[in-house]
C-alpha cells in the first residue's frame, strides 16, 4: 500500500512498549507527564494528526486523574507536577 513506511508493522509494538514507559516513568514523572506523553505517542502511532493529538494529550489525563482522584478515591502518583485539585 502507498505511503507507508517500512516500520509501519511495528505499530503493534507500541502498547506494550507504552506499559513499560509507564512502570518505569510514572513515579519519577508522575501521571500527568506520563499519560501525557502516552496519549501523544499513542496517538500518533494510529494516525492521528498533531492538531488532534496534542490537545488530547493535554486534556485526557487531568481528566482521566479527576476521575480516580474524585470519583474512585484512588490516589496516582504526583511526580514533577501535581494536580491542581
Amino acid at each position: 500500500m502507498p505511503g507507508r513506511s517500512r516500520f509501519y508493522g511495528l505499530r503493534v509494538l507500541v502498547p506494550p512498549a507504552l506499559l513499560l514507559f509507564y512502570m518505569f516513568a510514572v513515579e519519577s514523572l508522575g501521571f500527568l507527564l506520563t499519560a501525557a506523553a502516552m496519549v501523544l505517542v499513542g496517538a500518533y502511532a494510529l494516525g492521528a494528526r498533531p492538531k488532534l493529538a496534542i490537545p488530547l494529550a493535554l486534556i485526557a489525563p487531568f481528566l482521566v486523574h479527576l476521575a480516580f482522584y474524585k470519583l474512585l478515591r484512588v490516589p496516582l502518583p504526583e511526580g514533577l507536577l501535581g494536580a491542581p485539585w
